[in-house]
């Protein structure tokens, strides 16, 4: 369970106890206390701890318990105990504190990967319809230069057809003059020689 300091602070009652009985130990068994760096006792030692002392070891911890309770070192035990109760809860807090910043430095790394993700998606689509665009407007000017090339290739076939029956019509046209001629020419052969019989025909 847990109580308030006349500050407002929490405090466990379970760790006063450990504490207290620690202070009853060091003060009342010194043999007892823990050497410096070794293991700090769990709370199964502590429950043993008739296994390391004589049978009456206890009476005589509940005893010094009271002594140190009636005694002017009481408020210092407890005073010690307040304020390390206060630094455990600072450091809790401080453990609190940081891990609160690391999950919002990872939601703000997280939120910073996405976002570069979506950038990077949103670049690659962007790409993606640029190169299309780009190879539809490819398509459409190839197939606008082939329809071109198409176009002029008729229109010259037109003309070289036009040309070749033009050409065939002005030598059927020469060829008729000529023939033409020549009929007259003939037609002129027999006239004269139509009339010189028949001026001999007079005489």
């Amino acid at each position: 369970t847990q109580s308030t300091w006349g500050d407002g602070s929490l405090y466990s009652n379970s760790s006063i106890g450990r504490a207290l009985t620690q202070i009853a130990i060091k003060m009342y068994f010194p043999s007892a206390a823990p050497a410096p760096g070794a293991k700090p006792p769990t709370k199964k030692d502590e429950d043993n701890i008739t296994g390391k002392f004589d049978p009456t070891a206890l009476e005589r911890g509940a005893k010094a318990l009271k002594e140190l309770d009636s005694s002017a070192n009481a408020s210092k035990a407890f005073e010690v105990i307040k304020i390390q109760e206060q630094t455990k809860q600072k450091e809790l807090q401080k453990e609190i504190e940081q891990m609160q910043t690391a999950r919002a430095q990872a939601g703000i790394d997280k939120a910073r990967v996405e976002g570069e993700e979506r950038r990077k998606s949103i670049a690659q689509q962007q790409e993606a319809e640029r190169v299309t665009a780009q190879y539809k407007a490819q398509l459409e000017a190839e197939a606008y230069a082939k329809k071109l090339q198409d176009q002029q290739q008729q229109n010259e076939a037109w003309l070289r057809a036009q040309h070749d029956q033009f050409m065939r019509q002005e030598e059927q046209r020469k060829k008729n003059e000529l023939e033409i001629e020549e009929a007259r020419r003939r037609r002129a052969i027999e006239q004269a020689k139509l009339d010189r019989e028949t001026r001999g025909c007079w005489l």
